[in-house]
C-alpha cells in the first residue's frame, strides 16, 4: 500500500515537475549560479587591480619619460656649458685687447643665460627642485665673479697698453741718449787720439818741455776725462736699458722696487755726466730725453708695472673663487645626475612591482577561483548526486527486503520532494 501511495504521488508530481523553477533557490543550479557570480566577483577584483597596476606603470614610465630622462639631459647640459665657461674663462686670462675681452665676455653670458633657462626646466621636477636652488645659488655667483673678471681684464689690457706706452717712451730716450753718448765717445776718442799724435810730434820736433806738458796735462785733464765720461755715460743709458728690460720681465713687487732703486741711483749718475756736456745743444737735447726718463708720471713702467702686478694678483684670486666656483656646480650637478639616476630607478621598481602585484592577484584570484570551483563542484556533486544515490539505494534495497516503511529525504523546491 506504502508502494501504491507512493506511485500515486509521483504521477502527480511528474507533470508538475517541469514547471518548477530551477534557476532560484539552493537546487542544483542556483549553486552553480552562485559560484559564477563568486568568479564574476573575483575577475572583477583582478581587473580593477590589474588596472590599478596598470595606471601605476604608465604613471611611473611618464617619470622616467617626462622628468628622469629630461632632467638627465638638462644636468648634461649644465655640464657642458660648464665645460665651455672653464675654457672661456682661460681664454679671457691670455685676451690682448678690449675687443677680444668683450666677445669672450658675450660668450660667457650666453653660457650662462643658457644655464639660467636650464635650471628653469629643473625647477619644474619633483626630484630636482630641492637641488636646483643651490644651483641656482651657484650660477648667480659665477655671474658675478666673471663679470668682476672681465672688469679686471679690460683694467689689464689698458695698462698693459698704457705700460707699452710708457716703456716705449723710456726706451726711445734711452735710444738717443745712447746715440748722442756714442757719437760723443766716438769725438772724444778722436780728440784724444789727434792729441797723443801732436804729443808725439812735438816730442821728435824737440820742443820746449813747458810746451809738452801742457800738451800733456790737456790730454790727460780734458780728451782723456772727456772721452771717459762719456764713455761712462754711455755704460749708463745701456744699464739703464738693462733695467728697463728686467723691469718688464718682473713679476713680484719687491723686484719692482729694487729695479726702481736701481734706476733711480743711474737717473743720477745720468744727470751729472749730461751736465758735463759742453755743447749747449747737446745738452739741452740730453736734458729733454733726460726728463722724460725722470718725470714722476703715474703712468711711468714702475707705477704701472706696480699696477699690472696689482691686477694681476686681483685675477688671479677672482679666478681661484670662479674655480671653486666652478667646482661647486660640477659636483651639484654630479648629485643632480645622481639623483636623477635614482628616480628611474625608483620609478622602474615601482613598475616591475605593479607587474608583480598583477601577477600574483591573477594566480591568486585563479588559485581561489578553482579551489572554489572544485570545492563547490564537489559539495553539490556529494550533496545531489551521491548523497540521493545513496537514498536511492537504501530504499531499493529496504523495498527488495519487503520494508515498505521507507521515507526519502527532501529539501525546499527538490524536484524529489512530492515523493517524500
Amino acid at each position: 500500500m506504502r508502494i501504491l501511495r507512493l506511485y500515486d504521488r509521483f504521477s502527480r508530481w511528474r507533470p508538475q515537475a517541469g514547471s518548477h523553477d530551477l534557476s532560484l533557490g539552493a537546487g542544483l543550479i542556483g549553486k552553480m549560479l552562485g559560484v559564477l557570480g563568486i568568479a564574476s566577483l573575483l575577475t572583477v577584483v583582478m581587473a580593477t587591480m590589474a588596472w590599478i597596476s596598470f595606471q601605476q606603470v604608465v604613471s611611473t614610465h611618464g617619470k622616467i619619460v617626462n622628468e628622469a630622462i629630461p632632467a638627465m639631459e638638462s644636468v648634461q647640459s649644465l655640464v657642458n656649458s660648464n665645460s665651455r665657461i672653464s675654457g672661456l674663462v682661460e681664454q679671457l686670462q691670455r685676451a690682448e685687447s678690449s675687443e677680444e675681452t668683450r666677445q669672450i665676455s658675450a660668450g660667457i653670458t650666453d653660457q650662462l643665460q643658457g644655464m639660467g633657462r636650464v635650471l628653469d626646466r629643473l625647477h619644474q621636477q619633483n626630484f630636482a627642485r630641492d637641488m636646483s636652488s643651490p644651483v641656482r645659488s651657484t650660477v648667480a655667483a659665477m655671474d658675478e665673479n666673471f663679470r668682476r673678471q672681465v672688469q679686471q681684464t679690460l683694467l689689464r689690457v689698458e695698462a698693459e697698453q698704457i705700460e707699452r706706452d710708457a716703456f716705449s717712451r723710456q726706451r726711445a730716450a734711452l735710444d738717443a741718449l745712447l746715440g748722442l753718448s756714442e757719437f760723443l765717445v766716438a769725438n772724444a776718442s778722436a780728440t784724444t787720439t789727434a792729441n797723443i799724435a801732436n804729443l808725439y810730434r812735438l816730442i821728435d820736433g824737440n820742443s820746449q818741455r813747458a810746451q809738452l806738458y801742457d800738451t800733456l796735462d790737456r790730454l790727460i785733464e780734458v780728451d782723456v776725462d772727456a772721452m771717459e765720461r762719456m764713455s761712462e755715460l754711455q755704460l749708463l743709458c745701456s744699464n739703464l736699458k738693462t733695467v728697463l728690460d728686467q723691469l718688464q720681465n718682473a713679476h713680484k713687487p719687491e723686484q719692482v722696487a729694487g729695479l726702481e732703486a736701481s734706476f733711480v741711483a743711474g737717473l743720477k749718475t745720468l744727470k751729472r755726466r749730461i751736465d758735463d756736456l759742453r755743447d749747449p745743444g747737446l745738452q739741452q737735447d740730453s736734458l729733454k730725453h733726460y726728463k722724460v726718463l725722470a718725470s714722476p708720471d703715474a703712468s711711468g713702467p714702475f707705477a704701472m708695472r706696480r699696477q699690472r702686478l696689482a691686477q694681476v694678483i686681483a685675477l688671479q684670486q677672482l679666478g681661484s673663487e670662479g674655480s671653486v666656483l666652478v667646482s661647486q656646480l660640477n659636483e651639484t650637478a654630479s648629485a643632480l645626475s645622481i639623483a636623477a639616476g635614482k628616480a628611474i630607478d625608483s620609478a622602474r621598481t615601482q613598475s616591475k612591482s605593479a607587474v608583480d602585484r598583477v601577477l600574483v592577484g591573477f594566480l591568486l584570484v585563479v588559485a581561489l577561483f578553482g579551489v572554489g570551483l572544485l570545492v563547490t563542484l564537489w559539495a553539490v556533486f556529494k550533496h545531489h548526486v551521491v548523497g540521493r544515490l545513496k537514498g536511492m539505494e537504501t530504499a531499493v534495497r529496504a523495498l527488495s527486503t519487503g520494508n515498505f516503511e521507507v521515507s526519502l529525504t527532501t529539501s525546499e523546491q527538490d524536484p524529489l520532494a512530492p515523493l517524500g
